[in-house]
């Protein structure tokens, strides 16, 4: 049983919204968080920052229901990014499983896993910079 939660933080002014995952997250947590993200007024940039978390518990089971039970919302966010930031070797491989899935999947924004918050945050503004 995952004992974590997430931390959800909007930055209107640069059009992103923050989840912060603090210790172990379950598919349900996340996938309920990214519900009512995309339930009203989504912002075009996420970073989901799992360095002080983890996703381990995840299984590519998981991963497919959470894109699936995403995708007819997907298109509020069609030419967005989202980042996700990782600190462990498995939470990368698992983002990276995400990101492989939701691309074949043909979600219409962008997803790519990073190391490092600064490098993540780089490249979710040069949408902005246009």
């Amino acid at each position: 049983m995952a004992a974590g939660h997430i931390i959800r933080a909007t930055d209107a002014e640069h059009d992103l919204t923050v989840f912060t995952v603090v210790g172990a997250v379950d598919a349900a947590a996340v996938s309920d968080h990214i519900m009512a993200f995309l339930s009203v007024d989504p912002t075009p940039l996420v970073l989901w920052d799992i360095r002080a978390g983890n996703v381990t518990g995840f299984s590519i089971v998981d991963v497919l229901w959470i894109i699936k039970r995403a995708k007819p919302f997907a298109d509020r966010r069609r030419g967005g990014r989202t980042a996700i930031v990782c600190a462990q070797t498995l939470d990368y491989a698992i983002s990276r499983m995400l990101q492989s899935m939701a691309a074949a999947m043909q979600i219409p924004f962008e997803i790519a896993v990073f190391w490092d918050d600064e490098e993540a945050r780089g490249w979710l503004n040069e949408i902005r910079r246009g």
